[in-house]
């Protein structure tokens, strides 16, 4: 169903909604009608209710073909948050416009100061009678300028470092909210990285996720031990998406007298390619498995993600070398793909800390 989406309505579109850096609002629609928006929450609430590994294999087929359109993942980390961890009355209000697409929803978590050190956060949230005022500033937040309602994470006690972080449903409109600045940006162009600055915006204390202060950092945790998967099966797509332009290309294109596919040189390459694809499939799947379980699982998280995304730029780059010139044209596509893969090396979490992460782990004593 996803491959047949994305085929149809992804496929003929992609390359034009990137060089436009066009947000495709329709298609978010219809992936709402087919259940994507409300992956992870129930039908009592209109969600869909799936589980982290079919999760993973529609991050794989969307990032075959359109690697931006995995801000779907984004929105259902949000609605995953408020399912999980916020009172009845924010899941009754917020959850079914945001399964039903009615809402698009955004995470706002980096902020210039603060990256992969998330408890470093400046944005503070200061209690003033029946509303928290926040104040702060966000970048590189994922469709701020299109969404309906964005999550923010923000210090609640500033003095608790980890321990001291809300997280705060702000809808569009919100007075003290803006979203000054849509940066440009190297691939993914037709999902957008925003700017966002907070000026005593003030926010009801029912907007505040679970209704409680300084649990936020665990929730943050547990949605981004999720992303990572989903990032891994996004970069995953990419990587496929990558080898099967440059073996099709290698099939057809001839050199010397026969196929390019008959050298040696470029049989290794497709081989390398082939064989490191279905290796990082099963590292997603199991990290998904392990989360569907309820098993211990940022380090696998962290591995799929990290696996994955530098398995993806690697697949790009010589799928661009395999088409020659070809491939450094954007007729061909995989230039397109090069550049998207960058940047699953880099959202949620680099490969370098999710290497810390893992190095961690097996540290232990």
């Amino acid at each position: 169903m996803v491959r047949r989406f994305a085929e149809n309505e992804l496929a003929p579109f992609a390359d034009e909604w990137e060089e436009k850096a066009y947000f495709p609002r329709s298609v978010f629609e219809k992936m709402a009608e087919l259940g994507l928006a409300g992956m992870y929450c129930s039908g009592e609430y209109g969600g869909s209710d799936l589980d982290k590994v079919t999760a993973a294999l529609i991050g794989e087929e969307l990032g075959r073909v359109h690697r931006a359109m995995g801000f779907i993942f984004i929105h259902n980390m949000v609605l995953e948050i408020i399912y999980g961890h916020g009172t009845e009355e924010q899941r009754r209000r917020w959850l079914p416009p945001l399964a039903s697409g009615e809402m698009l929803a955004a995470f706002g978590l980096t902020e210039p100061g603060a990256g992969s050190d998330a408890a470093s956060i400046r944005t503070n949230a200061k209690r003033d009678g029946d509303h928290y005022v926040l104040n702060g500033q966000k970048c590189f937040i994922t469709n701020a300028d299109v969404a309906d309602v964005i999550t923010i994470a923000a210090k609640t006690d500033p003095g608790a470092g980890a321990r001291g972080i809300g997280i705060f449903i702000v809808p569009k409109g919100t007075p003290g909210l803006s979203v000054p600045k849509v940066e440009k940006t190297m691939g993914v162009r037709s999902t957008h990285i925003c700017e966002v600055v907070l000026e005593d915006c003030r926010v009801p204390a029912d907007q505040l996720v679970g209704g409680v202060e300084n649990k936020g950092f665990s929730m943050l945790m547990k949605g981004l031990e999720g992303g990572r998967i989903t990032n891994g099966a996004l970069a995953l797509g990419v990587a496929q998406g990558a080898y099967e332009i440059a073996r099709d290309y290698a099939r057809q294109r001839n050199a010397f007298g026969s196929p390019i596919a008959s050298l040696q040189g470029i049989q290794f390459i497709l081989a390398d390619m082939a064989t490191e694809i279905e290796a990082a499939r099963w590292l997603v799947r199991y990290a998904a498995w392990r989360k569907d379980q309820g098993l211990q699982g940022g380090m696998h998280s962290s591995m799929a993600k990290r696996y994955a995304a530098d398995l993806a730029m690697r697949v790009t780059t010589d799928a661009v070398q395999v088409l020659g010139g070809y491939g450094y044209i954007q007729d061909y596509k995989v230039e397109r793909m090069m550049r998207d893969a960058k940047m699953t090396q880099i959202v949620e979490g680099t490969s370098q800390i999710q290497r810390t992460i893992i190095a961690r782990e097996i540290l232990k004593d």
